[in-house]
């Protein structure tokens, strides 16, 4: 299969195209059931909770379908990208909450589709256990053949996908022309299409393809074949999220091409994206594990997505408590290599019995100038004695 050309005129065409096989079935449903466009969303929610036999629509017909998965799917990488993700869990699910979401609110226009849904910031729990759980469905053994628990979450989510678009679109209460208010319901026509192909890329991009960035900045040493199978898996979502199968699947050249393109071309301060990323270090914070490590997850975001895309998402300056986590973290340590050869005794700062009879002289002219590294002045004769 050949490589997709990463260019701004192919992001340009992507930027104004939706899904063509799930917006049909979304548009379908609205006239058969002469339903207003914000009412689809909670439809899709109340019809994928129902029973099969109960299921008797055009929306039902898409959710129950068992499409098989594209030609180039092979079971071995999904296999090794299954095994990369039960490895790296913890880091992976760091990357997750720490670069992934709030990599997606430093794009101005994704941020927007996601203040005017309010997805995130009226009930920001949701958002968090949604992306959480999406990714632990799509990523078990079998979670991505067809009938498996993330093959139906990812087009239950493509689906709402289009339901977004329909919603943001034909809305009377979205406005296309903006009035300058800040608390105005707008999207531009010049972003394109809301959820786009574009914008499908780069969420690809950041929940797959940026985890092995995360895992290097945490000094990680992974298997590069299993790393590669990771971002299989990650082009099969892709093609079950709506991603055209033209543009899959993505290997590791095109996704080094492509990430820094979308980034220049989406990333930008938002009102809309500072909210967002406001309201998931609320939720973080609030869930942590301890008050001492509030703080914590805003000094991992300016880590691991580095200062300039921190800035632009508006993560807030880092207020780790260090000291305090100094403190809850190397007083057991300190106490337990202190106590490590002593089985329970008191301490008695004696030389141990391997050192005895070791000396180290040091010159009594020995000067180091501390005011400046590169100047010292040092003795006529440096010596130790050591036993012979």
């Amino acid at each position: 299969m050949e490589p997709i050309q990463c260019t701004d005129q192919l992001l340009d065409q992507l930027s104004r195209e939706g899904d063509a096989e799930a917006d049909p079935v979304a548009v379908r449903y609205l006239e058969e059931q002469q339903r207003e466009p914000a009412r689809l969303m909670g439809d899709l929610v109340t019809l994928y909770h129902l029973p099969p036999q109960q299921r008797a629509n055009s929306l039902a017909h898409y959710l129950d379908a068992a499409t098989p998965l594209p030609d180039w799917a092979d079971k071995e990488q999904l296999a090794a990208g299954c095994r990369f993700f039960a490895q790296w869990e913890p880091e992976l699910g760091l990357g997750l909450l720490c670069f992934s979401l709030p990599a997606g609110y430093a794009a101005a226009s994704f941020a927007q589709v996601l203040h005017l849904t309010a997805l995130l910031e009226s009930d920001a729990e949701r958002r968090v256990f949604e992306s959480a759980r999406m990714v632990e469905y799509v990523t078990p053994p079998g979670g991505l053949e067809p009938g498996g628990p993330g093959y139906r979450t990812t087009r239950r989510v493509r689906l709402m996908h289009a339901a977004v678009r329909q919603l943001i679109l034909r809305d009377e209460r979205f406005v296309h022309r903006s009035s300058g208010r800040a608390d105005e319901a707008f999207w531009s026509p010049e972003w394109g299409m809301p959820i786009s192909q574009e914008q499908l890329l780069g969420g690809v991009l950041a929940f797959g393809w940026s985890m092995l960035g995360v895992l290097g900045t945490l000094g990680a040493k992974y298997d590069r074949d299993d790393a590669d199978g990771y971002l299989h898996l990650w082009s099969v979502v892709a093609y079950l999220l709506g991603v055209r199968p033209d543009l899959l699947p993505l290997d590791r050249r095109c996704a080094e091409l492509l990430d820094p393109l979308f980034r220049r071309r989406n990333f930008a301060p938002s009102t809309a994206g500072h909210a967002m990323t406001g309201a998931l270090v609320a939720v973080l914070d609030r869930m942590g594990p301890d008050i001492v490590l509030r703080g914590l997850p805003v000094s991992m975001m300016r880590l691991l997505l580095g200062e300039d895309v921190a800035r632009i998402a508006g993560v807030p300056p880092a207020d780790c408590n260090l000291r305090q986590l100094v403190r809850l973290t190397f007083r057991p340590l300190m106490h337990r290599i202190v106590n490590a050869e002593l089985h329970g005794e008191k301490p008695t700062f004696s030389a141990p019995s391997h050192l005895a009879g070791v000396t180290v002289g040091l010159p009594d002219d020995l000067v180091i100038d501390l005011s400046d590294p590169e100047r010292k002045t040092a003795p006529s004769q440096t010596s130790a004695e050591l036993p012979g």
